[in-house]
């Protein structure tokens, strides 16, 4: 491998992430693409997002990390809980549903809501257990890759349910994190591209 290249918080927009990586050129034989994760959200193709991150591991050996966004309708198809419904709703889930279903639209109410879920459950449950069965990390020789952050605290942090909800969740703007074994920030030269569809960037590692 000659590269290793990471992409963070894709949140549905899958024409600037398949630009980003004609963009760098990105060859999967002589590449390690690391996908940090929040593939769903706010953008316009989480379906396809997710159907693309799927192919990419499962043919060009991507190692696909999971967000909190991920993790966030992995909650909402599996549970029945109002708070879950309600955060999803804040964070753009909106726009998933209509991504998986062409009956939702922007005044969608409660009963096309659970109508939503039950389709879902029906015809994406593939879906459903991919995004629930991608690690929260990965670890190489030097570094450790994760979706928001590692709190050096804590010790045993592949196991404390609180250092879950940190890999998960960040609480400030420094978006997905690689760290040194050591658990110190690095920070490598990036290219940032920008995502008009979100406003964000989405970052690459180079080298």
């Amino acid at each position: 491998m000659t590269r290793i290249l990471m992409i963070s918080d894709i949140h549905g927009c899958l024409d600037p992430f398949n630009e980003l990586l004609e963009f760098v050129n990105y060859q999967s034989s002589n590449d390690q693409l690391i996908v940090l994760g929040d593939y769903v959200d706010r953008g316009p193709k989480s379906r396809e997002t997710v159907d693309r991150v799927i192919d990419l591991v499962k043919n060009h050996h991507v190692i696909a990390l999971r967000g909190n966004h991920d993790q966030r309708l992995v909650d909402l198809i599996r549970t029945d809980n109002p708070i879950v419904k309600s955060k999803f709703l804040e964070h753009g889930g909106l726009q998933t549903l209509q991504s998986y279903c062409d009956f939702i639209n922007s005044s969608m109410d409660e009963s096309q809501f659970q109508e939503a879920i039950d389709f879902i459950r029906s015809h994406f449950i593939t879906h459903i257990d991919f995004l629930e069965s991608l690690p929260l990390y990965h670890e190489d020789k030097e570094h450790i890759y994760v979706h928001a952050g590692l709190n050096p605290k804590y010790n045993n942090w592949k196991s404390s349910q609180r250092m879950i909800s940190c890999i998960l969740s960040r609480n400030s703007t420094a978006g997905s994190l690689l760290l040194t074994r050591q658990l110190s920030l690095d920070i490598p030269e990036r290219l940032n591209f920008r995502n008009p569809q979100t406003s964000g960037l989405i970052k690459i590692r180079l080298g």
